[in-house]
């Protein structure tokens, strides 16, 4: 990404887009991060001629976009011929559906419960069913309650995504409360550059990312862990260098 801000061409969002790929192959839950992604480098490419701009940004998404389609959908379509149904993703999603958005999510305040625990899947005779058999049934059993309590909870719905970005960055010692204090100063205080652009698009996809499914409680954040610490390295020089600078201490040129 910091290579790309650096130099935008199509060699770049090229490799963006293989990179992204490769991230989905290794977790499909990356899917979430494609359109916030795909806006930061459409946004990177920010002129005063509009017409120039929608021309660069079309160019640069369809490249992005086109390299993440098609390394994807060999995965898609084996999943759809594997299942018999349209599930590109896999059943691993759907099932878990409703450990993000039911009455166990809320109780829990956005950390990922075991459904297993709570019986939810106990109306569910599987068994006679294949294991994979099983597994479809209960993603669609998981995935209609998980629809039916949005469609009548929707103000919790709404504030579930917060409280499960919260359960995944708050400090739980004083050793995370100083890490995260040092990593707000050194956002804040960073100078504008490619590498903050790229810091600043994977600390918000992956926090959508979680606030879209669940919270494991820090789990999810190993994939900024890089960027956390780089940003607490960052606050802590900049802290260290304006107790270090003296009012008057600056020489003067005769």
């Amino acid at each position: 990404m910091a290579r790309y801000f650096r130099m935008v061409h199509l060699k770049t969002a090229g490799m963006a887009g293989l990179w992204m790929t490769l991230a989905i192959y290794d977790r499909t839950s990356f899917l979430l991060w494609v359109p916030i992604v795909l806006t930061g480098m459409v946004i990177s490419l920010r002129q005063h001629d509009l017409k120039r701009w929608l021309k660069e940004s079309t160019k640069m998404a369809s490249i992005f976009l086109g390299i993440v389609i098609v390394g994807f959908a060999p995965w898609a379509v084996r999943n759809i011929l594997v299942t018999g149904e349209f599930m590109p993703t896999g059943t691993q999603g759907a099932t878990q559906l409703s450990a993000a958005y039911s009455d166990i999510a809320w109780e829990s305040q956005g950390v990922w419960r075991n459904l297993e625990d709570y019986d939810f899947f106990d109306e569910i005779n599987d068994a006679e069913m294949s294991p994979l058999g099983s597994r479809i049934a209960k993603a669609h059993a998981s995935q209609q309650a998980a629809n039916e309590w949005i469609s009548k909870h929707p103000v919790k719905a709404a504030i579930l995504p917060a409280m499960k970005v919260w359960q995944s960055v708050r400090p739980r010692s004083i050793s995370q409360l100083i890490l995260l204090f040092f990593a707000l100063i050194g956002f804040w205080s960073w100078q504008s550059d490619p590498l903050k652009s790229s810091f600043l698009i994977i600390l918000t996809a992956c926090l959508t990312g979680i606030g879209m499914t669940w919270s494991v409680e820090g789990r999810f954040l190993v994939t900024i862990l890089f960027v956390w610490h780089c940003l607490a390295a960052a606050g802590i020089c900049r802290t260290l260098g304006l107790i270090s600078s003296e009012p008057g201490s600056e020489k003067t040129v005769a």
